[in-house]
């Protein structure tokens, strides 16, 4: 932390130090708030899939694009929002891999 100009006449070091007091003081204000709205935000995600997983008993053929539909629905469901790559599980998303294996 740097230590306030002796002057106190408006000089350029005096209004640079302020500046920099302010700015400091406003980066704590804007971090202290994107945490609180991550946090809510967080909490706002479903803790489960809306969607049921959907099955197919794999007796016509011409079933399987609405099986393949019905599978681009589940993926569609807010609580996979942070589901990008559907191939493998990456961090953060360990929760909707998992239930994706057990509805399976």
């Amino acid at each position: 932390m740097q230590t306030r100009p002796m002057h106190h006449d408006g000089s350029t070091a005096e209004l640079l130090w302020m500046l920099i007091q302010q700015n400091q003081t406003t980066a704590q204000a804007v971090q202290s708030f994107v945490t609180s709205q991550s946090s809510f935000v967080a909490s706002q995600l479903p803790k489960a899939p809306t969607t049921k997983f959907p099955t197919w008993g794999g007796k016509q053929e011409s079933t399987v694009s609405l099986l393949l539909a019905r599978i681009e629905n589940y993926k569609g469901d807010p609580f996979f929002v942070h589901v990008l790559d559907w191939s493998q599980t990456t961090p953060g998303t360990e929760q909707q891999s998992h239930r994706i294996f057990t509805n399976m």
